[in-house]
């Protein structure tokens, strides 16, 4: 492997200048502070005015006011007064476009008049007989106004109220965060917050998260879909897992692409239409869009955007052959990298949660290719079978999984680094990449037979082959080199597809006015008999000998991790 310098990163292809294709035959939780309500002597309650970090299930009542609330003097309390009445409820529900509210049981049960006469029936627990003075037609107008808004509606109500009722300042002149009290009204009586809640059929905590406009996590909304629950934190992990999986490990087979409109990707790539990409360079560039995502971001990032992401949209790519339970030994020896990273232990999620998060959202988008397929790794291939064999203790197994995590990753920097070289090649940043491939000769033989087993007089007939090589020079041109099957394709045919590819790069900066690199990089397969021997790499020294580049680099991905964009570019 060669290892080279990045010059720029690799995420985001910029969309460079416009490729020529040139066709020509080859001739020859953190929560801080939880305060609980103080039970109502008088019918007030302490809220802050400084919302701090709070998880959903604990809105943050401010850990500081505590200390403050309790050595507070009479001139530096800030008085705040919540309201809720018939006539202002009316017409911010009237005026509230949030749409119609679902009626769910919680509303059931908080509209229900056997509840409300319950509730007036009984006593406060403050002893200041808040429920006395109303009467239950009243307070189920009230209620149906208040549930029938929507929780940004209510938020923005209370706040409103609270925020503009402020008597006083929120510090003093010395900067001393002062105390707050909150006075609450129920169709013009002081009422205390557990009896107001108890009225409304609402929690206290509820309540002070509407006040505060702590977001309620517990359900969402996503992709217009109905509500559904919050994901576990379990299940983020798994799904982190897969995302990563779905980068570094998977590749598009060329067999997943079709190119249905031949003339409208020319026009494409000859700049005619730059909404239109190629199929190959819109490939690339396909799941960076959806997925949003970097190895470098942080991990909450990352996991926000498994939140909303719709798989349905992302394209197929298909993992090496294997069966699902050599996944979860990845996943394991995986988990124990990321608590490393943390610092801290992290549960391991379970089989039956890895299951079921697979076949609910992650098999439709990861496949595993066929043995035939592609040709496969012989490290993948050695340390699956060692992994599915009957010897072998858990230690030694997870031993056997981190072994091919990190085969893995390996294999993923070396395709970084062609990335950030295509990526500098197409920015014009001094750098020519070029990748070369050919495709497979039993493709192109014709006639193509539609039928599997061929009969047996036909099995004696040859049928002809072309060998068909993709030069991509990327951010300059794409060309298409056809030969006979008879024509020898060695060391000789590549320098010769090598040279002619340069020959088109310099015409095309010569036309246009633009610097030629000086500096060459050339992908190639692991292959001996065509690049990996001595002709090649005197042919690369001649081209250095003679300043025609200042380097050449000739780079190479792991054997059986070498499907790339110039495979994209067959079908």
């Amino acid at each position: 492997m060669t290892f080279v310098i990045c010059l720029a990163g690799w995420k985001k292809p910029a969309a460079g200048n416009e490729e020529q294709i040139i066709m020509e035959p080859l001739k020859k939780r953190k929560t801080s502070g939880q305060t609980s309500w103080k039970k109502c002597g008088d019918s007030s309650s302490p809220l802050s005015s400084v919302t701090s970090s709070a998880s959903w299930k604990k809105p943050s009542l401010g850990a500081s006011e505590v200390a403050v609330t309790a050595t507070a003097k009479a001139g530096k309390t800030v008085r705040h007064h919540v309201s809720l009445d018939v006539p202002m409820l009316s017409l911010v529900a009237s005026s509230d476009d949030g749409g119609e509210r679902q009626m769910t049981e919680y509303k059931k049960k908080a509209l229900d008049p056997d509840r409300i006469a319950k509730v007036l029936l009984g006593s406060c627990s403050c002893k200041n007989n808040c429920f006395g003075c109303f009467k239950a037609a009243k307070v189920l107008e009230v209620c149906q106004l208040w549930h029938s808004m929507t929780d940004e509606a209510q938020h923005h109500f209370l706040n409103a109220q609270w925020e503009s009722s402020a008597e006083n300042h929120c510090l003093d002149f010395d900067g001393e965060q002062l105390a707050h009290r909150t006075s609450w009204y129920f169709e013009g009586q002081q009422i205390c917050l557990p009896a107001l809640c108890t009225l409304l059929g609402v929690g206290n905590k509820a309540m002070a998260k509407k006040l505060q406009g702590v977001v309620d996590l517990r359900r969402k909304i996503s992709h217009g879909e109905p509500m559904s629950t919050r994901p576990a934190l379990q299940r983020n992990l798994t799904s982190m897992f897969f995302l990563e999986l779905y980068h570094q490990s998977a590749e598009d087979l060329p067999e997943t692409l079709h190119v249905q409109h031949v003339d409208d990707n020319i026009s494409a790539s000859l700049g005619e239409n730059d909404c239109d990409a190629p199929t190959y360079l819109r490939q690339i560039s396909t799941d960076s869009e959806i997925f949003s995502w970097t190895p470098e971001a942080a991990i909450v990032q990352n996991i926000m955007t498994l939140c909303t992401v719709d798989l349905s949209t992302v394209p197929v790519r298909h993992l090496p052959p294997g069966k699902l339970m050599s996944l979860f030994w990845q996943f394991q020896a995986w988990c124990e990298a990321v608590q490393g990273l943390a610092g801290q232990a992290i549960k391991t999620p379970s089989w039956s949660t890895f299951w079921r998060l697979w076949w609910e959202k992650w098999s439709s988008v990861l496949k595993f290719r066929k043995v035939s397929q592609h040709k496969e790794c012989d490290t993948c291939h050695k340390l699956r079978e060692k992994l599915h064999g009957k010897k072998g203790s858990t230690k030694e197994k997870m031993e056997l999984a981190r072994d091919w995590r990190e085969h893995l990753r390996a294999q993923y920097h070396d395709r970084l680094i062609y990335w950030s070289l295509r990526w500098a090649s197409r920015s014009s940043l001094d750098v020519l990449t070029i990748i070369i491939d050919s495709m497979d000769q039993v493709k192109t033989a014709w006639p193509q037979y539609k039928f599997a087993r061929k009969p047996h007089s036909l099995e004696s007939l040859k049928r002809p082959r072309v060998i068909l090589t993709a030069v991509l020079c990327h951010g300059w041109c794409s060309n298409v080199f056809i030969a006979d099957e008879a024509l020898h394709h060695g060391a000789a045919s590549f320098c010769e597809m090598i040279a002619r590819s340069l020959d088109n790069v310099a015409e095309i900066a010569e036309k246009k006015g633009r610097t030629f690199p000086r500096h060459l990089v050339i992908q190639a397969d692991n292959t001996t008999a065509q690049n990996k021997n001595s002709l090649v790499s005197l042919f690369l020294a001649y081209l250095v000998s003679e300043g025609k580049f200042l380097t050449c680099t000739f780079n190479f991905l792991t054997v059986g991790h070498t499907h790339e964009d110039v495979d994209h570019f067959f079908p």
